[in-house]
């Protein structure tokens, strides 16, 4: 095609075939509908619209865009005409008066402020609650003794009962110390089963009454006669056989103990040991505890040294971990590992444990207190009597839970067995 100029003055638009609505240059980011006309002054030709779209400069820009041919028919082509002469700019206009602002209108009333209402009565106050004994380290002392200097936490075992010394002093009379407040009652023993009392044997049959002899005659008065003989002595009846010895019944407070080791007498490993003990605040003037803190990706541990009660029956322990959540904790489950190792004199200090046993426990809801389910029986290395000395190993296996967040261990309580009565 020959090159000539286009002029663009307004009335000529539509002596282009197609155009109806001329819009001047092309200008991106523009709604365009069929029949737009448009000048590129780059390639110095008009185009019609053929398809509606937003303008966009790479794709469809007429003439030069990579897919502006599905948009635009080109119209008319030619080169670039002369420049014209810049025209004269023309005058500023006069700025118009500002006129004169309104009148403002009155205020509204203030509409009556209603009546309060009733008071209602004061609730009644609620009852207050036990106040539950101090946590700190427990120091297993025995069976209570007379005339023993007991310290704050001190544990004893008395009458099938657990206490634990609330006020340091010298021991009189337990009944009397536990009347002042000296102590307080932490488990209670089961009380065993009372045999049945044996059957009482028949009553042997009476024996026969001897037959009374016949009375003398009656003497003259005066001389006394002789005193007539004594009757026979009756046979002695027949012994009754003798009853049914009765069945003996269970030895008096034979069962299950439980021992609690608190998170405050716990201590961190030295290789790869847990967080704490650290004292934890429920909330603002709430209740106080201690916890070890278990990290929710590395396997972190802790240990207590404890003494079996010198009335274990050296059978079975189980476990069970109460604890609770720090703040990020999800559900799940979270599981807990524990070994042992009992020591006796001349041992070596440097003792394996015994087979390590698990338990996991699911989680709850965020700070509540979960008590999980007791543990298979623990393997305590060494076998350990009553009275012996034993080192308690545990454990969070993030191996095996899928947890998130830190746990917070509050307390372990070992379930055991006794075999006698221990006064």
């Amino acid at each position: 095609m020959g090159e000539f100029t286009w002029t663009r003055s307004t009335g000529d638009e539509g002596a282009v075939s197609g155009i109806k609505f001329w819009q001047g240059d092309w200008v991106n980011s523009t709604l365009y509908v069929i029949g737009d006309g448009v000048f590129n002054p780059a390639t110095g030709s008009s185009y019609v619209c053929t398809a509606q779209h937003t303008a966009v400069t790479a794709d469809n820009k007429p003439g030069s865009g990579t897919t502006w041919t599905s948009y635009w028919d080109i119209v008319m082509e030619g080169g670039t005409g002369a420049t014209g002469p810049t025209g004269y700019t023309g005058y500023t206009g006069y700025t118009g008066y500002t006129g004169p602002a309104g009148a403002i209108g009155a205020t509204g009333y203030t509409g009556y402020t209603g009546a309060t209402g009733y008071t209602g009565p004061q609730g009644a106050t609620g009852y207050t609650g036990y106040t539950g004994v101090a946590g700190g380290s427990m120091s297993w002392q025995g069976q209570w003794l007379t005339a023993t200097v007991y310290a704050v936490n001190d544990a004893v075992y008395q009458n099938g009962n657990s206490y634990i010394c609330l006020t340091a002093h010298t021991s009189g009379t337990f009944a009397t110390d536990l009347a002042a407040l000296k102590w307080s009652l932490t488990s209670s023993g089961a009380t065993g089963y009372t045999g049945y009392t044996g059957y009482t044997g028949p009553q042997g049959p009476t024996g026969y009454t001897g037959y009374t002899g016949p009375q003398g005659p009656t003497g003259y008065t005066g001389y006394t006669g002789p005193q007539g003989p004594t009757g026979y002595t009756g046979y002695t009846g027949p012994q009754g056989p003798t009853g049914y010895t009765g069945y003996t019944g269970a030895t008096p407070g034979a069962g299950t103990r439980t021992l609690i080791l608190t998170a405050a007498g716990g201590s961190p490993t030295t290789t790869i040991g847990c967080g704490g003990p650290t004292k934890v605040e429920a909330g603002t003037n709430d209740i106080d505890y201690y916890a070890l803190e278990f990290d929710t990706t590395t396997e972190e541990r802790a240990f207590w040294n404890v003494q079996m009660p010198d009335n274990y029956d050296g059978g079975t322990v189980t476990a069970r971990f109460i604890w609770t959540n720090a703040a990020g904790l999800t559900t799940e489950t979270v599981t807990w590992g524990i070994k042992g190792r009992a020591f006796a004199d001349s041992d070596a200090i440097d003792q394996a444990y015994g087979t390590e046993v698990t338990v996991a426990d699911t989680w709850l809801a965020q700070g509540d207190i979960h008590i999980s389910a007791a543990t298979s029986a623990i393997t305590l290395a060494g076998a350990p009597a009553g009275g012996q000395p034993v080192t308690i190993n545990v454990g969070r296996k993030t191996a095996s839970d899928n947890m998130t967040g830190d746990a917070r261990l509050l307390a372990v309580q070992l379930e055991y067995g006794i075999s006698t009565y221990s006064d």
